[in-house]
């Protein structure tokens, strides 16, 4: 069973042991209780005719038994110790009714061993180390769950570019959701399932929604627990792996072009312009920073090696491309941060290639051209751009402030009064003739038969009566 895509088919429900267990259970009584009588006879009869002679084997049998309750007691100890506990009821009862099973299971191999009733010990000695290794991989896989859930949820919480989130190179993220049910302070963990197959204890969220290799939406997944403990004490291959660490290089970048090689001079003034702000309360002048639109959009084509943009083909990479030549960081990069998507678009799901970095711009044959110009400007210059900007925004810890794009800025606005007119629109639509409402404006205007011209009047669109009658002033865009 593969841990990264693990598969199964149809492993027993928790339900279904549970029953399964009871109906043993009840029909061991059943015969105990149909046998008791005779059973009781023939020793009574037999120890009538020979007393002397039973008195060894009874105490042999209760040898037996006493070692038979004695192993299954020391099993009970060992699943009644921290090690096997998440301190979370609802699943603690069900590691506790999975296990119950195992040891009852145990006890009855090992009775039938030591009264010699099995044909062949050599199996039950093995079925015995099964169950054993059963209830050991609880006793490691527990503790291991509580350090992971505390890790999963450091990681969430870390920034991006720290190296301390999670890779999407390391444990499936439904792996991970069944790991946080397990620890979770709420009713989330009730849907689990927790039971043995083929040796292997599992751990079943039958309630959750993956994708599956071919990019399929399914129902359901498990945790493998014996894989599990496997990849956490492996170093090769750890069961999380973590995200790569780019702010150094962001930092960096920022800081060898924005930095002033002049004492005298804070930033480089070709990126970051100085303004006056007066005086403090001690006479000391003020001077206040800030990035305008073009100065940055000038250090994001220099950041990316992108000297001349109107006479350049291609970006060099500037100050990412040392990171970019390696193939681990780039794809990290891609997956980790950029989610799989080109900077600034919706587009998501691109999986990474990495056969353009054996290849140079303009350099080769056609094909190699045309195969690097794919490379290019499906990757690279996306994750330059993004690099450039994550950069970038290392401006605010250095206390300059970046001015927006007034056109922008503009659009914003409009679209903005827009929402606003639209919300608007919707509420005075549902109002009653005479009911009243605040305009955008702030003056409370009364709903009348008229309604157009009500509304106009309340957003200040219309100027004139030239606009309410369509004339000269009309501008009917404004009032769509």
């Amino acid at each position: 069973m593969s841990y990264k895509n693990p598969s199964y088919e149809g492993s027993p429900s928790l339900e279904i042991e549970k029953q399964n267990a009871k109906e043993r259970l009840d029909s061991d009584a059943k015969r105990e209780a149909a046998n008791q009588d005779t059973l009781s006879g023939v020793i009574t009869s037999f120890a009538k005719s020979s007393k002397n002679a039973l008195a060894p084997k009874q105490a042999a049998l209760d040898g037996v038994n006493r070692s038979v309750l004695k192993q299954k007691q020391n099993l009970y100890d060992k699943v009644g110790s921290k090690a096997y506990k998440t301190n979370y009821d609802v699943f603690d009862t069900k590691v506790l009714q999975n296990v119950s099973g195992k040891i009852e299971r145990y006890g009855k191999i090992n009775m039938s061993m030591q009264a010699g009733l099995m044909k062949d010990t050599s199996l039950g000695q093995i079925e015995l180390s099964s169950i054993r290794s059963e209830v050991d991989t609880l006793g490691r896989a527990i503790p291991n769950i509580r350090v992971l859930a505390g890790l999963i949820e450091k990681a969430a919480n870390a920034p991006v570019g720290s190296g301390e989130r999670l890779s999407v190179a390391g444990a499936p993220a439904y792996q991970l959701d069944i790991i946080r049910k397990v620890m979770a302070n709420d009713e989330s963990s009730k849907d689990l399932l927790i039971y043995t197959d083929n040796n292997q204890t599992i751990i079943e969220d039958p309630t959750l929604t993956r994708i599956n290799k071919k990019g399929e939406k399914v129902k359901g997944g498990i945790l493998n627990l014996d894989e599990m403990n496997e990849m956490m004490e492996s170093q090769k291959d750890p069961y999380l792996k973590y995200a790569v660490k780019t702010t150094g290089f962001t930092t960096d970048a920022f800081n060898n072009l924005v930095k002033a090689d002049d004492d005298k001079i804070k930033f480089n003034p070709q990126y970051v312009s100085s303004i006056d702000g007066g005086k403090d309360e001690e006479g000391n002048p003020i001077v206040n920073y800030q990035m305008t639109p073009d100065q940055q959009v000038l250090y994001k084509n220099r950041s990316i090696g992108n000297l001349n943009p109107s006479q350049k083909r291609y970006a060099s990479g500037g100050q990412f491309k040392a990171i970019l030549e390696n193939k681990v960081y780039f794809e990290s990069i891609w997956e980790d941060q950029m989610g799989g998507k080109p900077f600034g678009s919706k587009e998501k799901g691109i999986q990474f290639d990495s056969a353009g970095l054996d290849l140079q711009p303009g350099v080769g044959s056609a094909e190699d051209i045309k195969k690097y110009d794919e490379f290019y400007n499906k990757f690279y210059l996306p994750t330059l751009k993004y690099l450039s900007h994550v950069s970038l925004l290392n401006a605010g810890s250095k206390g300059i402030k970046l001015l927006g794009d007034p056109e922008e800025e503009k659009i914003k606005k409009i679209n903005l009064d827009k929402m606003k007119q639209k919300k608007w629109d919707e509420l005075w639509d549902a109002l009653d003739e005479d009911e009243e409402m605040e305009g955008l404006d702030g003056i409370t205007y009364k709903k009348e038969s008229n309604s157009t011209i009500e509304k106009r009047l309340k957003t200040k669109v219309v100027d004139s009566i030239d606009e309410i009658s369509g004339g000269p002033g009309y501008n009917p865009s404004l009032n769509q």
